[in-house]
């Protein structure tokens, strides 16, 4: 987004064909009805970034004698920090408020779209909470940026009616413990109040090792905080979150999707598919039935077969879900049984073992508003996948085995899964697994409900297997038994649950 002029890009110089072409993304994306989310920098992309000094790769004018000179962050850590310790530094800090004002300038007028501060700002060696100090410097000077088009009744001409929504992505559990907390004042002289409205979660979880911090502290920078647990231990009903990035499909090895057929043993090569829907339909299910507002799956090879499958099917259920005015539900909190209103089971830990289905249980359900004390309108949502993390290496398996030097049982991946991981979807192409006796609670009111079984891939189609109860509150029964029991039609990977009250 800067220009290239003498072999170098100039920071004082706009490139204007590329904000063109950007701004012809959102246009046609707004043709499409979708949104945009437009991320600032990506700090630790790129070999031969031009922010960084050693590269040698940017100039700008010297301010004092207009002389073209060499210009970049001494270290790449210092971009994310809220204070660097030098004049050169805080020159390139300078230089980040003016792609800050280029993007606004030339995006700001549309409404599908909003600003994302940073892709991947953390890092397991820089301190989170100097990370934090400088996104909300970004916040603060981004909304004083996007304030010269705010319309106000001093400023009834102006363009923009709201700001656009500002968003952040934390790995640490620090930041995401901080960032859902409420919105303060909020200033570029004041930024220690300022929040975001959009809080993105990468990968189903994240495992890194520790490391030394930059600027040296005694802070625990481990990152801990994948998309699946951002959602579930640090959500807030005021933010919208969101998942925007996971593993590729249709790459194969460490950078795609997997499935994993375990009806085969032992386990051959043909059993590891890559680069298949599955993994990404489970991940956006789960994601979206635990209150998640946004989901985007980070796959660029539009033309291949796979990947049109991954759309389609997010397409679908997409559709599905805006049909069911899904934002009147809320995320059913976790509990040691499953939902409160279904026994689904505990969700999985990492010690989580399901030694017949070799497979982890995950799931995701959501519930109408005051459903324990209705008499009307109860609606519930349930979405079961079988999976498991992935194993480092492409042809290694997540199982139990007995450690030949110790004797204790563990997984066979010895904790070396990837440290930026994504669920192996795990199929049983011949034996099927099935929920059986699935225990319900539906409320302290009696009432008809219809039962609907969906494929999750396809859920707009008819259901695979539905059926009518009569739910009484005491004893807590239907169909004549009690507990109130329903089981699932056979499924290969993962299944989809309704119930309404008629």
């Amino acid at each position: 987004n800067v220009a290239k002029a003498q072999g170098y890009y100039r920071f004082d110089q706009i490139n204007r064909d590329y904000f063109e072409r950007l701004r012809n993304v959102v246009r046609e994306a707004k043709r499409n009805d979708l949104f945009v989310e437009v991320t600032f920098f990506a700090p630790f992309e790129g070999d031969r970034s031009p922010w960084v000094a050693g590269n040698k790769q940017a100039a700008a004018p010297n301010p004092t004698t207009g002389l073209i000179e060499q210009v970049g962050f001494t270290d790449p850590r210092w971009a994310v920090i809220s204070d660097p310790p030098n004049a050169a530094n805080l020159r390139m800090q300078g230089f980040q408020k003016t792609i800050v004002d280029w993007t606004i300038d030339w995006l700001g007028c549309y409404d599908n779209v909003w600003w994302e501060i940073a892709n991947e700002p953390e890092q397991g060696n820089i301190d989170p909470n100097r990370v934090i100090a400088w996104q909300q410097q970004m916040i603060a000077y981004a909304k004083a940026s996007e304030a010269r088009y705010l319309r106000t009744n001093a400023t009834p001409s102006k363009p923009l009616q709201a700001r656009h929504p500002i968003a952040v992505q934390p790995f640490h559990k620090t930041a995401a413990e901080f960032w859902r907390t409420p919105l303060g004042s909020c200033s570029v002289a004041t930024p220690a109040g300022c929040r975001p409205d959009v809080i993105n979660g990468h990968y189903t979880q994240v495992l890194t090792n520790k490391a030394a911090p930059f600027p040296g502290t005694g802070v625990d920078n481990q990152l801990t905080v994948g998309a699946i647990r951002l959602i579930r231990e640090f959500s807030n009903p005021m933010k919208v979150f969101g998942l925007n990035e996971d593993n590729i499909t249709p790459l194969g090895g460490p950078k795609g999707t997997r499935t994993f057929k375990t009806d085969i043993p032992p386990a051959t090569l043909d059993a590891r598919q890559f680069g298949l829907p599955d993994p990404v339909r489970a991940e956006a299910w789960e994601f979206l039935l635990h209150g998640g507002g946004t989901f985007d799956h980070f796959g660029y090879r539009y033309t291949e077969s796979n990947g049109q499958k991954v759309r389609d099917q997010l397409g679908r259920i997409r559709a599905y879900l805006a049909g069911l005015k899904v934002h009147e539900l809320l995320a059913s909190p976790p509990g040691p049984t499953g939902a409160g209103w279904s026994d689904v089971g505990p969700y999985p830990t990492n010690m989580s073992w399901d030694s017949e289905n070799l497979s982890r249980k995950h799931w995701g359900a959501m519930e109408s508003r005051n459903w324990q004390s209705a008499g009307s309108g109860r609606s519930f949502m349930l979405y079961i996948h079988r999976s498991t993390p992935r194993c480092r290496g492409d042809n290694d398996d997540f199982n139990r085995r007995v450690d030949p030097a110790t004797g204790r049982v563990d997984f066979k991946c010895g904790g070396q899964n990837l440290a930026f991981d994504a669920y192996d979807g795990r199929r049983r192409p011949t034996l099927r697994y099935q929920e059986i006796g699935l225990t319900l609670h539906l409320g302290s009111k009696p009432g008809t409900f219809d039962v609907f079984w969906l494929d999750p891939t396809n859920p707009g189609a008819a259901p695979l297997a539905q059926e009518q109860i009569q739910w009484k509150p005491t004893p807590q029964s239907c169909k004549g038994s009690s507990p109130c029991k329903i089981t699932s039609p056979r499924y290969p990977y993962d299944a989809l649950l309704r119930i309404v009250q008629g």
